[in-house]
C-alpha cells in the first residue's frame, strides 16, 4: 500500500509539469512598430506576432502592456485582411494591464494601442518595455518620428535615417529568452 501511495505522489509531481511543458508558448516572431505623433499626439504601439508551428492549439497568450493605454485592435491576418478576434480583458495587473487572446489558428496575431508621449516644453519622451512573459526567436522594433523631429536619441542607439514624412529606424535581437525583457528609450523635440 505504501508503494502506491509513494507512486501516486510522484505521478501527481511529474504529469503537471509535463501538461505545462506541452502547452509552452514561444512566439516564433514579435514585430513593435512604435509610431509617435502618427495621427494623435499619443505614441500607436502596434504589435504583430506569431507562435511557433509546435504551439499547440488552442492557446491562450497573455500580453502585458502599459497601464495607462487604450486598446484600438486585437486580430488575427486571414490573407490580406485583419479580422478581429477573441480576446479577454483588459485586467489589471500593477502598473499594467494584461489582455488574453484566444489563438486558434496558426497566423499572425496583431495588437495596437496608443500611448502617452511625455512632454516638457517641445521635448519629448517615451519608454516601451516588452516585458518578456515568452520566448521570442525573432523580435524587432521599428519606430517611426515625424521627419520634423529634432535631437533624437535613442537607447538602445539606432540609426534613423528620413523617410518623408517620417525619421525611420529599426533594432532587432534574435532568441530573445524567456524572462528577458526588452527596453527602448526614445527622446526627440519638436517645435
Amino acid at each position: 500500500m505504501r508503494k502506491w501511495f509513494v507512486l501516486l505522489f510522484i505521478l501527481a509531481l511529474v504529469l503537471p509539469t509535463s501538461a505545462r511543458a506541452q502547452n509552452a508558448v514561444t512566439l516564433d516572431t514579435l514585430n513593435v512598430r512604435l509610431w509617435a505623433e502618427y495621427d494623435r499626439s499619443s505614441m500607436l504601439v502596434i504589435y504583430d506576432f506569431e507562435p511557433t508551428q509546435s504551439t499547440t492549439l488552442p492557446a491562450s497568450i497573455k500580453i502585458r502592456i502599459p497601464k495607462n493605454t487604450n486598446i484600438t485592435a486585437v486580430a488575427y491576418q486571414q490573407g490580406d485582411q485583419l479580422i478581429n478576434t477573441e480576446f479577454a480583458g483588459p485586467v489589471d495587473d500593477g502598473n499594467w494591464q494584461t489582455i488574453t487572446i484566444l489563438v486558434k489558428t496558426l497566423t499572425t496575431y496583431h495588437l495596437e494601442y496608443y500611448q502617452t508621449i511625455k512632454r516638457d516644453g517641445n521635448n519629448r519622451s517615451f519608454t516601451y518595455r516588452w516585458t518578456g512573459d515568452y520566448p521570442v526567436n525573432n523580435f524587432k522594433v521599428e519606430v517611426q518620428l515625424p521627419d520634423d523631429s529634432t535631437a533624437v536619441k535613442a537607447d538602445p542607439m539606432l540609426p534613423f535615417v528620413p523617410s518623408q514624412p517620417f525619421l525611420s529606424g529599426s533594432a532587432s535581437v534574435s532568441k530573445l529568452a524567456e524572462g528577458k525583457s526588452y527596453q527602448m528609450d526614445l527622446s526627440y523635440a519638436r517645435i
